[in-house]
């Protein structure tokens, strides 16, 4: 994987998803068209081994490619964000008193 893809799964994984105590939702958006832009056609929840969690897709700026998905596991929720399209993954603690430690859990702020 180049620094211009990447895939839900190496993503959830860096951000230390607990994929035992995991839930995905996976909205599936008309193929050929950018994710972020584009109105989900169906939802559903997936398990673990769901190849969308594997797709490589680019990540860069231009169009946000990264699939829709909203996560939970025992301590935070995930989804995605883009920036003039490039996107990424954030994370949120369910527990907002983490966010008193200041030094080591800012608050959360998507964008650019």
């Amino acid at each position: 994987m180049s620094g211009a893809t990447a895939t839900l799964k190496y993503w959830l994984d860096s951000l230390g998803f607990d994929w035992a105590s995991g839930r995905i939702i996976y909205q599936h958006t008309e193929e050929g068209c950018a994710p972020g832009w584009t109105s989900p056609e169906s939802a559903e929840q997936i398990a673990s081994d769901h190849v969308i969690l594997t797709t490589e897709f680019d990540c860069r700026s231009g169009a946000p490619k990264c699939p829709r998905i909203v996560a939970e596991d025992k301590d935070a929720i995930y989804f995605p964000s883009q920036y003039d399209g490039a996107t990424s993954l954030e994370m949120v603690w369910k527990d907002l008193d983490r966010y008193l430690d200041f030094e080591n859990n800012e608050t959360p702020y998507p964008g650019g």
